[in-house]
């Protein structure tokens, strides 16, 4: 036991020393018994280096190279011991402490006060070396398995694992995972599911709900998330729920931007795909798209000015790529095509109608005459007033007939006066630049005669009714009628203007078939008459 003046300092350590007295060629010395690697030996007052001799087994120390006769070698033991119920005032420094056995049910460290264990770095300059480092070891300390780091220059506090630094980092931004651009993946598990949620570092994927490797990239894409699910229940859908106590709801948003960086805000152009949705299906070795929806530029964007089309495509049978059906474009055009015909409805129209280079298509079925259009005066359908039909060699134009429709039937009426009443003239359309000359009626005179012939009135203009969207009028524009509008809303009955602020006319039209039962009646009365007339 080491001696000493005054207080003993508690904890005490203590040191065993034996003495021996060598004989001529003596190499081992018989202890009563140390610990290992806590043992220095002396020749001759000389400290032996650990490499001049074993001592392991606990009890005895072997020399490497014999002694001499009379030499003298001194054993000091010393006794190592714990640090418990000490009290530690001021700074206490223990250069690299190794923890490298914890025995028991653990080992437990604890501050009366707030229960807090201060690890401090170097310095306060930031340095590169400044870090303060928990670090964990293979039983041989020579291998980092992983380690806890402050790291002082970014303020900010890593796990890492391995050699590796930055996979788990908790700074004021807040918690980032593979900081530095690692690929090391973040896997989430449920209670039926092994990777509920997984994020794969490498390949830049997120998959939600199956294995980590099932990954689809069908249709030339690169699937960054995707969503699987097995069986009925739980679906693979996408929910999105707008609480608000307003009109507006959830959002689902597609972007485009011709830029090569994130948030980049370079322009779009005519033709680019703003965003599109794939509906597919497994062929029995991959996914192969059965229809999809684009949305596209349709023009020349700029700054709050983006025209968009929505394009509908679907794939035929026994074939592998979608084929463009339908499209709607800027103005509102509906588009309907396949590869052999084509529709055009035109959206800027007051009414549906049909323009372009195609036609509507309705086949007829082989040897039948078919319907292709038909014409109710109800919305159930319940009454047909016409229809368009087809057989092998005819279009016909159908005014329902059935005896069944009608009543008040007269068969005596006077139909040659009436018809003596009509004006056939010979005219020219103004929109027709070669001028021909038709024969036909003007409209208003046919009125008065034949009034179920003609549609519309006389010098009439288009006008709003209570369905139409009330447009907000420019201050100091006027209708026909002199009224200043100013910009309140037109109310209904008033005339429509178009953007020149005149009047859009509302022309009339003549069904000159009506004009047949006219000419039948007036032919019999003079069959009548002529037959009369030879006696």
């Amino acid at each position: 036991m080491a001696g000493y003046l005054g207080s003993v300092p508690v904890p005490q350590a203590t040191q065993h020393r034996e003495s021996f007295t060598c004989t001529e060629g003596q190499t081992s010395f018989a202890t009563a018994g140390y610990t290992a690697q806590f043992v220095d030996v002396y020749l001759n007052g000389s400290h032996l280096s650990p490499a001049d001799f074993t001592a392991t087994n606990g009890s005895d120390v072997v020399l490497g190279v014999a002694a001499s006769a009379d030499d003298v070698c001194d054993i000091i033991s010393y006794t190592p011991f714990e640090v418990a119920n000490q009290t530690f005032t001021g700074t206490t420094t223990i250069p690299d402490l190794v923890v490298s056995t914890v025995t028991g049910t653990g080992t437990t460290f604890s501050s009366p006060s707030y229960n807090v264990i201060k690890i401090q770095t170097d310095s306060d300059d930031n340095g590169s070396n400044d870090d303060a480092i928990l670090q964990f070891t293979n039983g041989s300390g020579n291998t980092v398995k992983g380690e806890l780091r402050f790291d002082e220059s970014t303020s900010a506090f890593e796990i890492g694992f391995g050699d590796n630094q930055g996979h788990i980092t908790l700074n004021t931004s807040g918690v980032v995972i593979n900081e530095d651009s690692r690929d090391h993946d973040f896997r989430v598990e449920s209670n039926g599911l092994p990777n509920m949620f997984h994020v794969d570092g490498g390949e830049d994927k997120i998959f939600i709900g199956h294995g980590a490797t099932h990954s689809y990239d069908a249709y030339g894409t690169q699937i960054m998330m995707q969503l699987e699910a097995v069986g009925t229940a739980p679906y693979a859908g996408f929910g999105m729920i707008q609480n608000s106590n307003d009109t507006d709801s959830a959002v689902l948003i597609f972007g485009k931007s011709r830029g090569t960086a994130l948030a980049a805000t370079t322009i779009v152009q005519d033709g680019d795909v703003l965003g599109r949705i794939e509906f597919q299906g497994m062929d029995g070795d991959d996914l192969e798209t059965g229809c999809s929806i684009f949305g596209m530029v349709d023009g020349t964007p700029g700054a709050n000015d983006m025209p968009g089309r929505l394009v509908f495509l679907t794939t035929p049978d026994g074939a592998n790529s979608a084929t463009v059906r339908m499209k709607i474009d800027s103005v509102g055009n509906k588009i309907m095509q396949d590869s052999t015909h084509a529709a055009v409805i035109d959206g800027s129209a007051s009414g549906a109608s049909f323009n372009g280079s195609g036609s509507l298509f309705s086949s007829r079925a082989t040897g039948s005459t078919s319907i292709h259009f038909r014409f109710f005066n109800s919305t159930g359908g319940s009454t047909a007033v016409g229809s368009i039909s087809t057989n092998s060699s005819a279009t016909a134009y159908n005014t329902s007939s059935d005896y069944r429709l009608k009543e008040n039937v007269d068969y005596n009426w006077d139909a040659t006066t009436r018809l003596k009443q009509l004006k056939p003239a010979r005219f020219n359309f103004i929109s027709d630049d070669t001028n021909t000359l038709i024969d036909g009626f003007l409209a208003h005179e046919v009125s008065s005669i034949v009034p179920e012939a003609i549609t519309g009135e006389k010098d009439g203009v288009q006008v709003w009714d209570e369905a139409d969207e009330l447009p907000v009028w420019v201050e100091g524009e006027e209708l026909p009628d002199g009224v200043s509008v100013g910009d309140t809303k037109v109310s209904a009955g008033d005339n429509k203007l178009d953007a020149d602020g005149n009047t859009t006319p509302e022309m009339q039209g003549i069904d000159q078939s009506k004009l047949v039962p006219l000419l039948v009646k007036t032919i019999q009365e003079l069959e009548a008459r002529i037959t009369a007339l030879e006696g």
